[in-house]
């Protein structure tokens, strides 16, 4: 398989050689540094392509049911990440060379004329959205839109000259950052789904895209139970993130409707659930619907949320563990500003998380752990319920 060589120029120092050493590009050994040398090597920090869930070089598994809304969801993360706009408020970070992310959509089961209608309803539904960026970075390989006498890539087909190789050359070619691929069941072909050994090849080729800097979205079904995903557990072994959208069937009040096409190009209202989450990220349930608003005269697509209250809870943990020692240090805990602090303890009360006495108790044991210097200040960058507090949209 080709290599994308930029990308491998653009690393700071690769892993296991240090800097200075005289180890060749393109060496066939393999690397093996010692505590010493990891620890000197320069590693440049990951972005996020979607903050703070998803970074560069990570791969997700997304699954639903049938109808639940997961082609939508992943393809408004598509835009949100090429147009560099918001989706669910998960936002892009800028990248440290100023260039764009870029996306290849790899469709197996639509038709591209439903492609099309449903890109160009959901950009309505992506806030601060630049159309331009989104119209030259996004691009997408649909399997109904090839020529018949095109043989389409398997993912799954692993042999030289195979799907694999064929669909990771337009990735390099292109520099794409990210890559989703929907779905599962239309993109490749495995002789038993329930045979660990039947997901060696697709695991082989999610690590290889890690490897070349490339993010990966695979999208998925789940089983007869609706509860987890289809086929064996080996499957999620490498991925750094299992996302699960659950069909939501509670009451959510909605302050839009339901969009006419919405209906004709698939509905969309679902319980985010995290089943699998690499590493410190604040990230809580989230319940989403595809509805429509009025904007400048006509009723656009929108995506209608509210988050769960469990950053609640973790702000009540490190009060109780006394890591807080002011109102003002619960808001930066929570990435808001000093003037947001009587809205979380509001909010807390109000879900009988704790009461005023408990604030008070809490904030003066906070208090008397910081003159004993055996807790910091968080700060709103860097705290661990930064962004919890995102209320709904």
């Amino acid at each position: 398989m080709a290599t994308r060589s930029n990308k491998k120029a653009a690393k700071a120092v690769p892993l296991g050689i240090v800097q200075g050493s005289e180890e060749p590009e393109g060496s066939s050994d393999l690397l093996m540094p010692t505590l010493g040398e990891l620890l000197k090597l320069n590693i440049p920090e990951r972005q996020c392509l979607l903050n703070p869930w998803l970074r560069e070089h990570e791969s997700c598994l997304l699954y639903a049911a049938t109808g639940v809304g997961k082609s939508l969801f992943a393809l408004s993360a598509a835009l949100a990440v090429a147009g560099i706009g918001s989706f669910l408020r998960w936002k892009p970070d800028p990248k440290p060379d100023g260039r764009d992310w870029r996306v290849l959509y790899v469709d197996g089961e639509q038709h591209i004329g439903d492609i099309q209608d449903r890109a160009r309803m959901l950009m309505d539904a992506v806030p601060e959205i630049s159309r331009a960026k989104a119209q030259s970075d996004l691009q997408f390989l649909a399997r109904q839109q090839q020529d018949p006498a095109v043989g389409f890539p398997e993912i799954t087909d692993a042999s030289q000259g195979g799907g694999q190789e064929r669909i990771l050359q337009k990735v390099l070619d292109g520099n794409f950052n990210l890559l989703i691929l929907d779905n599962f069941s239309t993109l490749g072909v495995v002789a038993d789904e329930n045979d660990a050994a039947s997901f060696n090849s697709i695991q082989s080729f999610l690590l290889r895209l890690k490897t070349e800097n490339v993010a990966t979205i695979l999208v998925h079904h789940t089983g007869k139970s609706g509860e987890t995903y289809r086929g064996s557990t080996k499957l999620a072994a490498t991925f750094e993130i299992m996302l699960h959208l659950k069909r939501y069937g509670g009451d959510v009040k909605q302050r839009g409707r339901i969009d006419d096409e919405a209906i004709r190009y698939g509905q969309a209202h679902f319980e985010l659930e995290w089943h699998k989450l690499r590493g410190l990220r604040a990230v809580g349930k989230v319940i989403a619907k595809l509805t429509s608003r009025e904007h400048q005269g006509k009723q656009v697509a929108h995506w209608d949320f509210e988050r769960s209250l469990d950053w609640l809870h973790g702000v009540k943990e490190a009060l109780e563990a006394g890591l807080l020692k002011s109102r003002a240090e619960m808001a930066a805990y929570c990435g808001l500003q000093r003037s947001a602090a009587p809205r979380i303890i509001d909010k807390g009360v109000k879900y009988r998380v704790w009461t005023d006495a408990n604030i008070h108790s809490w904030l003066a044991k906070g208090q008397e752990r910081r003159r004993a210097w055996e807790t910091t200040a968080p700060t709103v960058a860097s705290s661990p319920g930064s962004r919890w507090a995102s209320g709904r949209r």
